[in-house]
């Protein structure tokens, strides 16, 4: 499991994210299907991207290579959720790289943000085989100020960009890709 912040403390506790919540749930058969003797298709995907804000925010998306700018809101939970209701899920990973990007400063840190994560499944004891699964990370990207420095928490810079990539696979081959692109610039 994953959980990363350019903070000192994780954004989301461990005890209340299981990793693999569809995967994991032994009673589950409503989400299992038998192994599969063949699919032509590819599994389809979700992203839910969750801003740790008051509200709560939440968006999603179903198709690749889209935007979304959360302006200052710099916390968040990004998911890549994965569907195969007749191939099954064997594979499912996400990753997500960028800056913490601040201007060029003495008192500021820029930091580099680098999540990856993937599971490979394998059909349960009675050949049955997952039907959903999902990889997901928590991120903060607010410039850090440099321990000493005299200006404190009082200057705030402009966010982040992360790319972020997702990846299925079902057991007969069928894969998919999908970006997305997460920009923080406050004022926007």
């Amino acid at each position: 499991m994953k959980f990363l912040s350019t903070s000192e403390s994780s954004l989301i506790p461990a005890s209340l994210i299981m990793l693999f919540l569809v995967s994991s749930c032994g009673s589950c058969d409503s989400q299992k299907i038998p192994l599969p003797t063949g699919d032509n298709t590819p599994p389809t995907y979700k992203w839910v991207v969750v801003v740790q804000n008051d509200a709560s925010d939440k968006y999603e998306f179903t198709s690749s290579n889209q935007t979304l700018n959360l302006g200052s809101n710099y916390q968040y939970t990004v998911s890549f959720i994965a569907y195969d209701t007749d191939g099954g899920i064997k594979f499912v990973s996400i990753q997500g790289k960028g800056l913490t990007a601040c201007p060029q400063s003495p008192v500021l840190n820029i930091e580099e943000i680098d999540c990856f994560d993937s599971a490979n499944l394998s059909p349960d004891m009675d050949n049955k085989v997952q039907t959903s699964a999902f990889q997901l990370c928590s991120v903060d990207v607010k410039c850090k100020h440099k321990s000493g420095t005299i200006f404190g928490q009082a200057f705030q810079g402009p966010g982040g960009n992360l790319s972020w990539m997702g990846t299925a696979e079902n057991y007969y081959g069928g894969k998919v890709t999908s970006r997305l692109q997460i920009i923080n610039q406050p004022g926007n």
